[in-house]
């Protein structure tokens, strides 16, 4: 998260843990792809015979929780303190004592950190979060702060090439009993906000793009509304082709895993790439 990011974001941390624990996947990890993760630190732990050195941006509590199973010395980058008092709530495993937390820009990783210094950075859609004119800064940073053949595992938002309509996705809920709202949110947030021109979701816009709805909707858009109140954010969401041109100019694309059993989980790859030694 950048120094801009966090003046936006306030909240009780609290009550925050609470609501993300109630999330699903695309909005976090799937176990799936937790367990794509786990073969590539299981490959490096067999062709190296110790631990990677891990910079996690953010504070996942799924990534946090994987590679405390494999005693891992982790260093998670946010600006952010609150947010790792939130998502410490919902480690699974017990806090990895080889775990620090250095609360930093993410536009300032390579003045914060030491060069060469990780055999790995992973983070959960983390490229989506910082504005096009500044993915080139945040690129470098992470390129610089990995040691020679290192790797930048990242999960991806991508666009969508075809796209519902408001009254295609809200049919979809005519015949569910309950519907699964984090579903809904990206639902409404891949499909109707995205600005072809920024190449841009804004979470902000739901509300108006869905104040057309039918009558017979009112109670399901009020429950969705509980479930994820509008607030201002607006994250990059590039094609697929842009996203690997841009992350061709930093490093080697090794391989890009699609899982399939979540929704969205085709617009959601994972990125392996490499640091060029």
């Amino acid at each position: 998260m950048s120094e801009g990011e966090k003046k936006k974001f306030k909240f009780n941390w609290k009550e925050y843990a609470k609501t993300w624990g109630s999330y699903t996947p695309p909005a976090h990890p799937a176990e799936s792809d937790i367990r794509v993760i786990e073969v590539w630190v299981k490959k490096f732990i067999d062709e190296n015979g110790k631990s990677p050195t891990v910079m996690i941006l953010g504070v996942t509590p799924e990534f946090r929780d994987l590679f405390s199973q494999y005693n891992c010395p982790v260093t998670l980058v946010d600006i952010t303190p609150e947010m790792k008092m939130a998502m410490d709530t919902l480690l699974k495993e017990s806090l990895n004592k080889a775990e620090v937390f250095v609360e930093v820009d993410w536009l300032l990783l390579d003045q914060k950190l030491e060069k060469n210094s990780f055999d790995l950075a992973i983070g959960d859609c983390v490229t989506n979060n910082i504005d096009y004119r500044n993915r080139d800064r945040f690129l470098e940073g992470i390129e610089s702060v990995l040691k020679p053949g290192g790797y930048f595992i990242s999960r991806n938002y991508l666009a969508l090439e075809k796209k519902m309509t408001l009254e295609e996705i809200l049919h979809q809920y005519d015949d569910q009993d309950e519907a699964n709202y984090t579903v809904m949110w990206c639902d409404f947030l891949f499909n109707l906000t995205w600005n072809e021109e920024t190449r841009t979701i804004d979470n902000q816009k739901i509300a108006e793009l869905t104040k057309d709805a039918g009558p017979q909707y009112a109670k399901l858009l009020e429950n969705y509304f509980k479930a994820f109140p509008p607030f201002e954010k607006i994250w990059t969401m590039p094609s697929v082709e842009e996203q690997n041109e841009e992350y061709k100019r930093f490093f080697e694309i090794e391989k890009i895993v699609h899982n399939d059993d979540y929704a969205y989980a085709e617009i959601c790859p994972i990125y392996f790439l490499k640091k060029n030694p």
